[in-house]
């Protein structure tokens, strides 16, 4: 009975740390994180062109 809840348990966390969700994981977050630096960085223009103006 033990050996069965173990080997449950090692099914699902196997499965939450695979390499395939780690990298799903990690793309969504590096893609985020890139999309609000080019948001930074036009706003950062922007105010820049303003101020020297």
């Amino acid at each position: 009975m033990a050996r069965d809840k173990w080997q449950e348990q090692w099914k699902l966390s196997s499965h939450e740390f695979s390499t395939k969700v780690l990298r799903d994981f990690t793309g969504v977050t590096f893609r985020k994180k890139k999309k609000r630096s080019k948001t930074r960085k036009h706003i950062f223009r922007s105010r820049k062109k303003q101020s020297s103006h």
